[in-house]
């Protein structure tokens, strides 16, 4: 007997492969003929950012640029100055997936493990290091179930409730965050911007009916060299972001979260009314990424019954994934920098920076237990800190 059968699909994410590989940089760079020798260097500071990425068969291709800032001092006479230098490298890397395929998709994160910059001549140095990439491959599956029959009168069902996870596709934005960052009357006036740092700091996400709202505040801080005289400076910005977007299928019952990236950071020094360089105009885009899951409550059919007819059902298994639950968790980090003994004594702080890694996660009786890494770079600029001593004798 041929039925007239409602049906239904169930959509789930699957994670498919992952991997993770280490990537040796090594790069050398010439030191323009504007600036000084180089006499000792201070500090680098490297920030990856992945430009474009392809997933193919048991491969994934991964296309990316780093920028380097190095500081360095140089010697003039008798005197020391603080100097700096940016540079730019691409890396192009084919790593190893297996199970992955072109149809699926691909979630790449890029960690600094370690980064060093050594001097070759006063004109030339090298810099290099390890990058750690870490792919997860995923697919949205899907299968297809029996919820009824139309004008079933004289069939019988025995029906199980069900909760079933679905996972919507990742919702990516674009938030940009433009500032007029002033100098005040007590610090030099910019000479040259050294370095820069955006930090996600208060995050708040909701979702409502047919739309998401984004709003956050990113901390803006920036190194700069002074005009007449060689002391570096340091200047910080909160600057509010904010996105609406909209997307039909979203409910406030919802469950997400998300993941924010910086892309890009441009910045111009010019002169206020004084004729003096106290403004630095700032523009950069941060990408928020934004994962939606969401429970829905479907009746599957167990078995059948006709006292007229003999009805065949085909039953399969299907294994699928189930959300138990997020949460959040803040912890408070304190450590000790110790200064070598041949160093200088630091008398203030001039800025300071810090990027957390997870090298691991485990599961135990309900807790997650990760193991954060605060890389030993983010450290460096306690050099930056006995600059100022150094430059004051």
């Amino acid at each position: 007997m041929d039925l007239d059968l409602i049906k239904d699909y169930i959509e789930y994410e699957q994670s498919i492969a992952e991997n993770d590989t280490k990537v040796f940089i090594k790069e050398e760079y010439v030191i323009p003929d504007t600036l000084p020798d180089v006499d000792n260097i201070l500090m680098l500071d490297v920030k990856p950012m992945i430009t474009n990425r392809e997933v193919g068969t048991d491969r994934v291709n991964l296309e990316g640029q780093l920028q380097y800032t190095i500081l360095y001092m140089a010697r003039d006479g008798g005197a020391t100055e603080a100097h700096s230098v940016v540079y730019n490298g691409n890396i192009s890397e084919s790593i190893d997936m297996v199970g992955a395929q072109s149809n699926m998709y691909c979630d790449i994160e890029l960690n600094i493990e370690h980064m060093d910059c050594v001097i070759i001549n006063e004109r030339k140095i090298a810099i290099q290091g390890f990058i750690i990439c870490k792919c997860n491959g995923y697919n949205i599956n899907s299968f297809e179930i029996v919820k009824d029959v139309h004008e079933g009168k004289n069939i019988q069902f025995l029906k199980n409730p069900m909760t079933v996870d679905k996972v919507m596709e990742p919702i990516e934005t674009e938030l940009a965050g433009k500032a007029e960052v002033k100098i005040d009357m007590d610090k030099n006036e910019c000479l040259k911007v050294i370095k820069y740092n955006v930090t996600i700091g208060k995050k708040d996400v909701r979702v409502y009916d047919g739309g998401l709202k984004i709003e956050s505040t990113a901390n803006v801080s920036i190194l700069y060299k002074g005009k007449n005289g060689r002391d570096l400076f340091c200047i910080s910005e909160n600057v509010p972001l904010y996105k609406e977007v909209t997307v039909d299928e979203l409910k406030p019952n919802m469950e997400y979260f998300t993941n924010f990236e910086v892309q890009s950071f441009e910045h111009d020094v010019r002169q206020d009314d004084m004729g003096e360089s106290r403004i630095i105009d700032v523009d950069f885009v941060v990408k928020a990424i934004t994962q939606v899951m969401y429970k829905e409550e479907v009746e599957v059919i167990q078995d059948v019954y006709c006292p007229t007819k003999l009805l065949n059902m085909d039953i399969k298994e299907n294994n699928i994934n189930v959300i138990q639950g997020h949460g959040y968790n803040e912890s408070l980090v304190k450590g000790d920098i110790d200064v070598k003994d041949e160093q200088l004594k630091p008398n203030k702080v001039i800025m300071t920076t810090g990027t957390v890694c997870i090298t691991d996660k485990n599961i135990k009786k309900g807790f997650l237990f990760p193991s954060i890494n605060i890389p030993k770079g983010a450290a460096n600029h306690i050099d930056g800190t006995k600059l100022c001593q150094s430059l004051g004798t």
